[in-house]
């Protein structure tokens, strides 16, 4: 054997002695070197498979509330006094921030918008409008109650939602709730008392908001209910309410009031 040539230690084939690298299997003769590179080129695996799973987990987290992540309103409480007033509570049951922008409601062939403009964070309940809605009377009878609870045609005819300096072109207002509103539930109460129950028909609201998640504005649709007040004046006394004949509770004209708008309503 030649002896300025040796076995490299890794494949055998003959290399110089005085080489320190295989040209054959590219081995490093001395062990601590391929030791140190193998070790480099685990700690730059793992790396980038950490890396690798890092974007994985987060295109996954992305991925998934991408599919369940949800925007969702929900209306505690409406109620609708002469326009623009009107007391609203909400809270945001969904998984991110939204822009509550306005509320708008539908009946018959009519609609009115109200606005909002207010941030709600989630698990959050905002109350937004006038707390006290004193523009409508508070005293139960002046609500137009029946037998069966369905307007007449004339009730219908002569209504409308108004506002002040609008109040003498109808006998009756339109004041909105939500369903199972507790302020109905407490006036049906006073009403079976007499066998009669409030006068309502069907309305909806369309609340809209803008979603950070989504980017767009979103609109939800809750049912509503549309009753009536009567008002105190002598060319709206013979206008019929019920057309079964319902007891008349006592008409407003007696107690001589209307709603105004900074008036306290009677108790």
């Amino acid at each position: 054997m030649n002896i300025d040539r040796r076995p490299c230690k890794y494949c055998g084939s003959e290399i110089p002695a005085s080489a320190s690298i295989c040209p054959v299997c590219k081995y490093h003769q001395a062990s601590w070197r391929n030791t140190i590179i193998f070790l480099a080129g685990l700690t730059g695996f793992i790396a980038i498979l950490g890396s690798a799973l890092t974007f994985i987990v987060d295109r996954s987290v992305v991925l998934y509330k991408n599919i369940v992540w949800k925007d969702e309103v929900n209306l505690l409480y409406l109620r609708t006094g002469l326009f623009p007033k009107f007391a609203v509570t909400l809270s945001n049951g969904g998984d991110g921030p939204i822009f509550l922008a306005d509320i708008t409601i539908y009946w018959r062939e009519h609609n009115v918008q109200y606005n909002m403009n207010r941030a709600l964070l989630p698990n959050e309940v905002t109350s937004i409008g006038d707390g006290n809605l004193d523009t409508l009377s508070q005293k139960y009878d002046y609500y137009v109650s029946s037998t069966d609870g369905v307007p007449t045609d004339e009730v219908v005819k002569n209504s409308d939602l108004a506002e002040e300096s609008e109040i003498d072109s109808a006998c009756f207002l339109r004041s909105f709730f939500n369903e199972n509103n507790s302020d109905v539930e407490r006036m049906n109460t006073h009403f079976r008392l007499y066998n009669n129950i409030i006068v309502s028909e069907p309305a909806v609201a369309y609340l809209s908001y803008y979603s950070l998640h989504a980017r767009q504005k979103i609109k939800q649709h809750f049912p509503l209910m549309s009753t009536f007040i009567r008002l105190a004046d002598a060319r709206c006394a013979n206008i019929p309410w019920d057309s079964k004949g319902a007891i008349d509770l006592g008409p407003p004209s007696a107690h001589r009031w209307r709603p105004k708008i900074g008036t306290s309503a009677p108790h």
